[in-house]
């Protein structure tokens, strides 16, 4: 998948595995991340915003995606849950 972003993230995924391991290594690095600034707060988010629509949207192309998709659903929404909770505290 191409990216029209210059993200740091590589997100040629060639996997719902990769795309899960993406997403994974985004919410691990904000974890803790410190924030001092507003603009610091719209930087991640907006980065998070990025990461989580790349890698839903390879996930729903993915037709292994269907067949199991309650193993890479639940996957998505494990990390997805533990971000937005990291990005609270």
């Amino acid at each position: 998948m191409v990216s029209c972003s210059d993200s740091k993230y590589d997100f040629d995924f060639k996997s719902t595995s990769q795309a899960l391991d993406c997403y994974q290594s985004f919410c691990d690095e904000t974890k803790g991340k410190e924030i001092a600034h507003s603009e610091d707060v719209v930087s991640v988010l907006k980065e998070w915003e990025e990461v989580r629509d790349t890698v839903l949207s390879f996930l729903q192309k993915d037709s292994a995606y269907y067949v199991l998709s309650f193993k890479s659903k639940d996957s998505f929404e494990c990390i997805h849950c533990s971000c937005r909770v990291s990005s609270i505290a």
